[in-house]
């Protein structure tokens, strides 16, 4: 789990170089932790999920590797391998969710277009797995509809699921990660853990 930093204190690229030098930080330990370098997974939900999108489509951006030290032959590294995006703020257009981009880009309208990932698909963006609810009360579903777009454009392998019914945030959307109202228990969306933990294991 990453803890990055935040607005106010921190605005772009600073929580994107910090996971960028997560991801090198396991690639480069792979052998010493024991973990596959060809399945290192980043994971989002909501803002955090504009994070790993961002992060899966410009990972090999040259001002990245060199920002955190690393040189042009070592943006390997910085390869994520997949990504799972649960109901992710993708887009800076007409269905964003304004207090996300606020935060990162600090009230600069060219820099949210620029980090708007709906446009950043590309040949380099790993398999992606993505789940949204059409109900979601925050994030609109068209973000995800949006982001399944873009890596059909860029013929990027992914797997997209959208539940009917469920508000945003519902982790879960079990008793594990509700909150004392119980909102968050939706029984129709409980069964996206075990859809991405079959993705996985077919990755």
């Amino acid at each position: 789990m990453l803890y990055y930093s935040l607005a106010p204190e921190a605005v772009y690229p600073t929580q994107l170089l910090e996971l960028a030098k997560a991801v090198a930080l396991v690639r480069s330990r792979a052998k010493e932790w024991h973990i596959d370098p060809e399945r290192i997974l980043i994971q989002g939900c909501s803002a955090g999920a504009h994070l790993a999108a961002l992060y899966g489509c410009i990972w090999n951006r040259d001002f990245i590797a060199g920002k955190i030290g690393l040189g042009k032959r070592e943006k390997e590294l910085l390869r994520p391998n997949g990504q799972i995006l649960c109901y992710p703020v993708i887009t800076s257009g007409a269905f964003a969710h304004r207090g996300s981009f606020e935060s990162l880009c600090g009230g600069d309208e060219a820099l949210e277009k620029e980090l708007s990932v709906e446009n950043l698909g590309n040949e380099n963006t790993p398999k992606t797995f993505i789940w949204h609810t059409q109900t979601d009360n925050a994030v609109p579903v068209e973000n995800s509809l949006l982001m399944a777009a873009a890596l059909q454009k860029a013929k990027v392998s992914f797997e997209l699921h959208i539940y009917p019914v469920g508000k945003h945030g519902i982790g879960l959307a079990n008793w594990m990660t509700q909150t004392p109202s119980g909102d968050e228990n939706v029984e129709q969306c409980q069964s996206w853990i075990g859809l991405v933990r079959t993705w996985v294991e077919h990755f």
